[in-house]
């Protein structure tokens, strides 16, 4: 589907590990921290905000959860009456929040992003409502695992990566070896400041700064990395998949006639404009492979070749997954992922899409990229891809 959508503003917390500095922060915590930032940046008030959309897959993270965008849109200052939308498109959430402003932008300009807090995901007892038998409480469950296991298919994400590695024929080998240069092009962008403009620094309990990324291993090396054991009795390890983690990022988006206003007004320029959005299902066993025909979809509709882009991010998921769709697109080392993604950065579900836009769009702003796509696999067999372009 063609857009003509304008990023006005994008920040991000950095993103934390799984139990790590952002652990007690709530996703509407996290929410609040990104979208006051955001309106802080593009001069937007509150008052001209008609919609707030947000991506959240672990709602039961907090006991707001459920209210998220609304949340959000209130203690951020947005005006009472304008319209809150939650998103779950499972890892596509903060994608598909972003590109659903495209709903309602004639109204006005919209807050969206995503939130996540995958170390608050809860455990908890089921069909407990009637009470069980004195001595014999049924057992807990991990709603985290759960949410990573797809019981149509009857595989757990994981396992879906595990055949595309067969099916590629991508070896453990290949695995580590694209996990290592994930964390190295994530350290070297952290440190070339690649990351400064996206980021809001967060303050926890403690007083202390948290504005670094937690979940880069900056000492990593293939010799720690083949130390470890597969999980599923295939290719991936801990080290090569993505982590468990917890972020928050916010943009304002706009139509084309909202942003020439508003840059008369302000003086400012947006960062980018989104010009197309593609999401399609594949088979849930195939997980993985989505990206693929999504970004080949949306490149016939927008008219790209795809192979001439210097800036493709598709977010790892599992090192075999994201081999499988360079192997199945022919994209070089080069171009895909050229700043670490989800094996590095980390891979916080609903929040991710958002993630990824905020940076293609703070890249674009700064003269580094004209035209880039991100992109994502998403649990249950569907895959989305986004294009975004220099204003």
């Amino acid at each position: 589907m063609k857009l003509n959508l304008y990023i006005l503003s994008a920040r991000r917390t950095p993103v934390g590990t799984f139990l790590g500095s952002l652990k007690n922060f709530g996703p509407v915590e996290l929410g609040v921290i990104v979208a006051e930032a955001a309106l802080k940046d593009s001069k937007v008030s509150g008052e001209e905000i008609c919609h707030s959309i947000f991506g959240n897959v672990c709602s039961s993270s907090s006991a707001d959860g459920p209210y998220l965008a609304r949340h959000i849109a209130l203690k951020a200052g947005v005006r009472v009456s304008a319209g809150s939308l939650n998103v779950n498109r499972l890892c596509g959430s903060g994608f598909e929040a972003i590109v659903q402003a495209n709903t309602f932008a004639s109204e006005g300009p919209c807050l969206v992003g995503g939130a996540e807090n995958m170390s608050l995901t809860p455990l908890f007892i089921r069909n407990a409502r009637e009470g069980f038998k004195f001595a014999q409480p049924p057992a807990t469950i991990d709603s985290l695992w759960e949410a990573l296991n797809d019981k149509h298919a009857k595989m757990s994400m994981g396992e879906t990566a595990e055949r595309l590695a067969q099916e590629y024929s991508i070896t453990r080998e290949d695995c580590d070896r694209w996990a290592l240069m994930s964390h190295q092009r994530a350290s070297k962008a952290e440190k070339d400041g690649k990351f400064l403009k996206e980021i809001v620094p967060v303050t926890l309990a403690d007083g202390k700064i948290f504005d670094k990324e937690e979940h880069i291993r900056h000492e990593s090396s293939a010799e720690k990395l083949a130390k470890l054991k597969p999980v599923f009795k295939g290719v991936t390890t801990a080290g090569n998949a993505s982590g468990m983690n917890d972020a928050g990022a916010a943009l304002v988006v706009a139509d084309e006639a909202f942003a020439k206003k508003w840059s008369q007004t302000t003086g400012l320029k947006p960062l980018a404009k989104i010009i197309g959005v593609v999401s399609v299902g594949c088979d849930p066993t195939r997980m993985g492979i989505g990206p693929v025909a999504a970004i080949r979809k949306l490149s016939d509709e927008i008219q790209w070749d795809y192979s001439k882009l210097d800036y493709i991010e598709v977010n790892e998921a599992f090192a075999a997954q994201v081999l499988s769709v360079k192997k199945e697109l022919k994209l070089s080392d080069a171009q895909l992922n050229p700043h670490g993604s989800g094996i590095s950065l980390g891979h916080p579900l609903g929040a991710t899409g958002a993630r990824i836009s905020s940076h293609i769009a703070h890249l674009i702003a700064s003269g580094e990229l004209k035209r880039a796509i991100g992109s994502a696999c998403i649990g249950g067999g569907q895959g989305i891809a986004v294009a975004f372009e220099a204003v």
